[in-house]
């Protein structure tokens, strides 16, 4: 999903559109915190469900923050089922967050890593890979034309040339 903002910066783009002023949270698990929990459910096999997520879920605008800082956020109060276009993969109109105390109160769990420190791995490494991710469901994400205009409309004084 971070390839939503890397792309932007691997196409020289300035800005990026955020859908429901980018509050909206879905809650990310790094694969830290995920292979911590596996490690423990395996120490102590059981018949269970447990979640697993970073602390302190993070919304949209601070994943962009995490992932491409260089990236100037354009806010806007429409969401992204009444403006696909302008969609991203975190973009739901309630918060998603999970409830890891089962986890710790069975396990002992506690994550090993926060977002934005995970996170630059996968930001590292999508800067630099040449995997196309154009058969994937990411490719919705990049209607610069949709982004452009609204740059243009809503904040004139960026010029006529948003990217």
């Amino acid at each position: 999903r971070e390839w939503f903002f890397v792309k932007r910066l691997r196409d020289g783009r300035r800005n990026v559109v955020l859908v429901s002023r980018g509050e909206s949270r879905f809650h990310t698990t790094s694969v830290d915190n995920l292979a911590e929990l596996i490690r423990l459910a395996l120490e102590n096999p059981a018949d269970r469900i447990l979640n697993s997520g970073d602390p302190n879920p993070p919304t949209v605008a601070d994943i962009g923050r995490a992932v491409a800082p260089e990236l100037e956020q354009v806010p806007i109060d429409e969401d992204g089922y009444a403006r696909p276009d302008l969609s991203n993969p975190w973009a739901v109109p309630y918060p998603i967050v999970v409830d890891t105390t089962k986890a710790e109160r069975e396990l002992g769990y506690r994550p090993v890593a926060d977002y934005r420190g995970a996170v630059q791995a996968t930001r590292d490494w999508l800067l630099t890979t040449d995997r196309d991710f154009s058969d994937t469901y990411l490719t919705r994400y990049f209607d610069y034309a949709a982004e452009d205009e609204v740059i243009r409309t809503a904040h004139p004084e960026r010029g006529a040339h948003a990217s």
